[in-house]
Formats: structure tokens, sequence, C-alpha cells
């Protein structure tokens, strides 16, 4: 890793991003660089790289980069898994990959968690909250919908978006 600082290393989930055919890829391994003039992240499994002025768009490009290159490859039909599985079995990077273990384990023996499990949790538990809010707005509409009906003196109701609390203390 000449001329390269080591700012961090993390995973990320790639979502199904090929229409027509169902993938579920593994939890992609990355590092993040630092140079004189901004951030390198870069994909162990795929060998690609992104580049940006802070570390968070640069991850994010690396992010977009994988989709594209993913979906480019199953547009490819019969040999797009061939494709993909020798480009995951170069080890072109091994040192990479080594130092990558190294932070990894270093990080676990300093009792950081490298583990991606507890964001996925974080992601479902914000995911269901979103879904039981939307539900109870559903029930209500469907209340004042039929008090509408049942009420000719409430024909102008309507049921309005939650003012966000924090938003109103703030500006209060």
């Amino acid at each position: 890793m000449i001329d390269r600082k080591v700012y961090g290393i993390g995973k990320m989930i790639i979502e199904n991003i090929h229409k027509s055919t169902p993938i579920l890829l593994p939890s992609l391994h990355f590092m993040v660089f630092q140079y004189d003039d901004g951030f390198e992240a870069y994909c162990l499994e795929l060998n690609l790289s992104s580049f940006g002025s802070e570390d968070k768009i640069a991850v994010n490009d690396l992010s977009l980069q994988i989709s594209d290159f993913i979906e480019n490859i199953f547009s490819k039909g019969e040999k797009a898994k061939d494709i993909l599985l020798n480009v995951v079995s170069d080890t072109t990077n091994s040192e990479y990959w080594a130092e990558y273990r190294k932070i990894s384990f270093s990080l676990g023996l300093s009792g950081v968690s490298t583990d991606i499990t507890t964001k996925l949790i974080e992601q479902m538990r914000e995911l269901k909250n979103t879904i039981s809010y939307y539900e109870s707005l559903l029930e209500l509409a469907k209340i004042v919908s039929k008090k509408q009906k049942d009420s000719p003196e409430n024909q102008n109701c309507f049921i309005a978006k939650p003012i966000n609390y924090e938003l109103l203390k703030k500006s209060a």
C-alpha cells in the first residue's frame, strides 16, 4: 500500500439491483484511503475504486459504481455468474485483504464491532416504525372518511401531515 494512508474499513450490502435476475450478493468489504487531496474507496472483492473530496462521497460513488458494474455483468446473459465469480476469485489484492483483516481484528480486540448486523437491525426497526406510522394514518383516514359520510357539517374536514415536533420546537 504505497503512498496510501488507510483511513478506514467497512462493509456494504448491495441490494438486488438486477431486475430480471434475483441475486443475493454477500456483504462487500471496502477500504478507504486518504490522500492529500481526497479519499479513495476500494472494494476488495470487485477491485473497483472511487475517489472523492470526502470519505462519504468516495464510498457513495463506489456503491453506485458497484451497482453499475453488477448490472453490466448481468446484462451479458448466461455467462454473468461465471464472469462475476472470476472477478471475485482474483488474488491480486491479497495485501489489501491482509491489511483489512489486521484492522478488523485490531478493532475487534479493542471492543469495536465491525459487524453490520446491528446497522441492519436499526434499519429494520426504522422501517417497521415507518410502516406502523403510515398504517395508523390510514386507519385515521378511514375513521375521518366514515365521519364525513355520516355528518354533513364535517364535509370540509381533512387530514394534515403531522408536524415535526423537533422542528416546531426549534423555530418557536
